[in-house]
């Protein structure tokens, strides 16, 4: 199994060294993704300005979605770490669910809650990002992430506009909830005994 990390150009220089330090920690196989646009060229030439700036649904979609779709062309499962509780997207989600080019999307986790989040961490020694601790509560990228103290799990993301999903999360169902394939069935029972590392939404 293999973790995925996209890689916007964007990130915090803490999520870069935490990603060191799980790799570590626990073994993973980490594998790494990037837009085939490097930052420099997402510079508008008539502004100045990067795409975050000026469009970010665009800024998202070349910096993850792209990159996360190109990939995953190329496997049968994804993993994610998404919950019910965080957006109205995603509270509409199923555990299992068909994606784009067949792709299964499991959501292990997706009836856990931020509660249920803590007690994992700490019965287990996990560590946390070393932003949490400085008032982050969701962590992307720079310019979209700010501190954020008001209940609201995502409220620090994307601040002033009404945008709560960067695109990874959206779309991207053929179908609301997949029929029971014998293979379908197969993978669930393994991947709820075996999984023990979650992709988490950056």
């Amino acid at each position: 199994m293999v973790v995925l990390f996209l890689d916007t150009g964007f990130l915090f220089s803490e999520t870069y060294r935490f990603k060191e330090d799980l790799e570590k920690l626990l073994g993973l196989n980490v594998i790494t993704l990037h837009s085939g646009i490097s930052p420099h060229q997402q510079i508008d030439l008539n502004t100045g300005l990067f795409q975050y700036a000026l469009d970010t649904d665009r800024c998202c979609y070349v910096n993850k979605v792209k990159p996360l779709n190109d990939f995953l062309r190329s496997g049968d499962v994804w993993i994610s770490g998404v919950r019910r509780d965080q957006t109205a997207v995603r509270k509409q989600m199923n555990v299992l669910e068909e994606g784009r080019d067949g792709v299964i999307k499991f959501h292990p986790m997706l009836d856990w809650t931020q509660r249920d989040i803590y007690q994992y961490i700490r019965e287990n020694k996990l560590p946390q990002h070393p932003l949490e601790a400085e008032g982050y509560v969701s962590i992307g990228c720079i310019p979209c992430t700010y501190k954020w103290a008001w209940g609201d799990e995502r409220g620090g993301r994307w601040v002033g506009s009404k945008k709560t999903e960067c695109g990874l999360h959206v779309g991207g169902a053929i179908s609301g909830k997949i029929s029971c394939r014998q293979e379908v069935i197969r993978l669930r029972t393994s991947l709820v005994s075996n999984v023990k590392v979650y992709h988490k939404d950056e």
